[in-house]
């Protein structure tokens, strides 16, 4: 075998190419064979082409302009939305079977029907580096042109904003049922919350906590006290045992002068011996009666701390380590404060929903571009030109690109036969 050279290779590739030539030359002296039947096709297109358009009755346009105005409330400017998106209201086929129907376009001679309207009748174009749309549409009849752009522009319009409107609509009934759960859930929150208040009774219970630390950190010094008086009463009683209720004070003769001065009279025979005798005096011992006064008047407070400390520990056991009234108002707190912090959650949410169910309408129209007619369409003076030339060429061209490749196709299907 021999090996493939770089010379080689360029030698089959100018073959190939020569083979590719060769064969668009057998192609092209085929249809030259045929060149008078093509050149008869064409001329027969183009005289068609140019007929057609010298016998169709005159058609005269009517153009409208609408522009996409983008929706600005107060403050707040909406961004840009594409025309694109807005275009289709123009070329609605239900906006074209609205205007076929109130113009009676689908009359005769007319005929035009919803499908086909922006196709033959009606085209939309938009206006370079604008916000603007352009509506053409093209009539036997100006008049009727000028009133129908001028109807479907209207109709784009009313579309539009009815599409806005429904926005908010939809908008205000999504957030509705929202509304109502959230202002039902709010109310029962305030009446759970209310009905607690009335059957807890907390700020009385609270009251009662109060008092009851107040008596709490009473007990302590009311304990000291009663040992103190206590103390106080054994000492009083030990010293009042010592003591005589009943004093007695005994005085000799000689200790007073007068009584010493009446033993020296000589009153009797019996004077001599009154010398050197005592008398008695008995009285109630001071000391004693403010003892025993004192005693009486520990005894009475005693009785009254003692009431008091068997009121407080005895009764109400505020000396225990827990105590149900404290227990009580802490579970009534906290109920309490889940009910008030429920209810604060669910007015919050409330608000917010209803909010945003008032305001709903107002934010669709910002963020809503609407279309806008800035320029009426008019009847036409002067029908729209017939374009004889260019129909004629465009059939010319035609003709010859059919008729060729019929030419060819012929020449190819001849060979075919002679070779079987």
């Amino acid at each position: 075998m021999n090996p493939v050279t770089p010379d080689s290779e360029d030698r089959l590739r100018l073959s190939d190419h020569a083979d590719d030539g060769l064969e668009l030359a057998a192609y092209f002296r085929q249809i030259w064979s045929y060149r008078v039947v093509i050149a008869v096709v064409a001329l027969v297109c183009a005289g068609s082409a140019a007929a057609v358009a010298l016998t169709s009755g005159p058609k005269y346009q009517a153009r409208a302009t609408v522009m996409v105005s983008q929706a600005k409330i107060g403050d707040f400017v909406a961004a840009t939305v594409p025309i694109a998106t807005l275009r289709p209201l123009l070329e609605s086929k239900n906006v074209a079977a609205k205007v076929i129907q109130a113009l009676r376009l689908d009359q005769p001679p007319r005929r035009v029907s919803a499908s086909t309207f922006f196709s033959d009748v009606a085209t939309v174009e938009q206006v370079r580096d604008s916000p603007m749309l352009t509506l053409t549409v093209e009539l036997d009849d100006p008049a009727l042109a000028a009133s129908a752009a001028n109807l479907i522009a209207e109709q784009a319009v009313a579309l539009s904003r009815a599409v806005s409107e429904g926005e908010g609509v939809r908008a205000r009934n999504d957030l509705d049922q929202q509304k109502e759960d959230a202002k039902a859930r709010m109310e029962q929150a305030v009446e759970a919350l209310r009905k607690f208040q009335e059957a807890s009774q907390i700020e009385l219970v609270r009251k009662d906590v109060e008092s009851m630390l107040v008596q709490r950190g009473e007990l302590l010094p009311l304990l000291i006290r009663i040992e103190t008086e206590k103390a106080k009463l054994a000492a009083a009683e030990k010293e009042l045992a010592v003591r005589d209720r009943i004093g007695t004070v005994k005085r000799t003769i000689d200790s007073d002068p007068v009584l010493m001065e009446s033993a020296r009279k000589p009153a009797d025979s019996n004077g001599s011996r009154l010398i050197g005798l005592e008398t008695k005096n008995e009285f109630v011992n001071p000391v004693y009666e403010s003892l025993d006064s004192q005693i009486a008047t520990i005894r009475t407070t005693l009785a009254e701390l003692e009431r008091k400390r068997i009121q407080i520990v005895d009764i109400r056991k505020l000396d225990a380590p827990q105590t149900a009234l404290l227990t009580k108002v802490y579970a009534l707190e906290g109920e309490l404060t889940r009910l008030t912090v429920e209810r604060d959650l669910v007015t919050a949410v409330y608000r917010q929903v209803a909010t945003a169910y008032e305001t709903a309408r107002t934010q669709v129209a910002a963020r809503s571009a609407q279309l806008q007619i800035i320029d009426k369409a008019v009847a036409s003076d002067q029908p729209v030109s017939r374009h004889v030339a260019r129909n004629a060429a465009a059939g010319l061209t035609v003709g010859l690109v059919f008729a060729s490749l019929g030419a060819l196709l012929w020449s190819m299907m001849r060979q075919a036969v002679s070779i079987t």
